[in-house]
């Protein structure tokens, strides 16, 4: 199993303690600024930022398993959409497991946990489970005059599965 299958569990997460869940390669991050500010990897014309979308449930394929493994039960969390393969920059409410999931870059993730708010205001986020997928590189390169949290927010991207601890009330959004 690869190591970015695992997924963190968070307990009555706040949105501080989701963000800082995750994991990536700082390393290879630091790599890739270097080679931005220099002017590599720059979109040759300037194109909108993708937005997040909220799915329709159907779309939705949410696996969520617990795996025991050498070092004993993990959790394995994967967001996926189902009629389009590599989509990202996506939530979507599934019903039946009752939580909310997202993929997508950083950016997005925290425009995501700004929806969720209420949620989180009134307690009802009982787990979250959040897993670093992987650094992204758009095909036809980043707008140029990123700061570097921004390229950072723009290049890492995650999923995040927040569990509602209110079982029989409805989806608030």
């Amino acid at each position: 199993m690869d190591h970015d299958d695992l997924a963190r569990e968070l307990v009555n997460p706040t949105p501080g303690d989701i963000l800082a869940a995750y994991v990536f390669e700082e390393d290879v991050v630091e790599l890739g600024w270097e080679h931005y500010i220099q002017g590599n990897h720059l979109a040759i014309m300037p194109y909108a930022e993708p937005i997040l979308e909220q799915i329709n449930p159907s779309d939705l394929q949410l696996t969520i398993a617990t795996v025991d493994g050498t070092g004993g039960a993990v959790e394995v969390a994967v967001v996926e959409r189902r009629s389009r393969s590599f989509s990202m920059n996506f939530m979507a409410y599934d019903a039946q497991k009752q939580c909310w999931a997202f993929k997508g870059e950083m950016r997005l993730l925290k425009h995501f946990l700004g929806i969720m708010s209420a949620y989180f205001r009134l307690g009802r986020v009982d787990k979250a489970l959040v897993r670093s997928r992987n650094l992204f590189q758009p095909l036809c390169g980043l707008n140029d005059g990123l700061t570097r949290g921004e390229y950072e927010d723009k290049i890492k991207i995650g999923d995040c599965v927040l569990f509602l601890a209110d079982r029989e009330s409805k989806c608030l959004l």
